[in-house]
């Protein structure tokens, strides 16, 4: 899997960053923003969405309201997609495919799990990029996230993009 280069799909997550965050950034209602990431090459796609204070209706203090705010999947009923970076991830797993093609099972379920992990990477680099930059703005909470996975990378995420109160509130969903 060394052979696959993530520099292309850092750089067009980065550029579609640059266009999506600063109306988010400069909008004092969104306080949270999320990168779904692929859990499969087959279905490969990189989708993303916003959190809202005004959306919040549980109770405070209650389970809910913790869910409602840290768990992405709860914000936006429809993910918007990245449109360029999805090209060129559609291009990354036109590569893994070939190059996994001749594996045995095993082999084949580890690199997967390389390549997975390696979209990732290029996500998360482009988001600390961003944060670096203070592209996110009024933004507090950001993090990565997959439907039905607790990928290591995911809690590295949260923890490199996050301080203050997201790292304190939040922090138990990503142990």
């Amino acid at each position: 899997m060394q052979s696959l280069n993530y520099d292309a799909l850092t750089e067009a997550i980065y550029a579609e960053l640059a266009i999506i965050l600063p109306p988010l950034a400069n909008d004092p209602d969104v306080f949270g923003f999320a990168i779904f990431l692929p859990e499969d090459a087959g279905a490969a796609c990189l989708n993303y969405t916003f959190g809202n204070e005004s959306k919040m209706t549980a109770k405070t203090g209650s389970a809910y309201a913790s869910d409602q705010r840290y768990s992405p999947i709860e914000w936006i009923p429809t993910l918007p997609a990245f449109k360029n970076s999805n090209r060129v991830l559609e291009t990354l797993v036109r590569q893994f495919e070939q190059v996994s093609r001749e594996l045995s099972d095993k082999k084949s379920r580890k690199a997967h799990g390389e390549f997975i992990n390696g979209c990732a990477r290029a996500t998360l680099l482009a988001m600390k990029r961003h944060k670096l930059e203070g592209t996110f703005g009024t933004i507090w909470y950001r993090v990565l996230a997959m439907t039905d996975s607790e990928e290591r990378i995911l809690a590295e995420a949260f923890e490199t993009l996050n301080d203050g109160r997201a790292r304190k509130e939040a922090a138990v969903y990503y142990k």
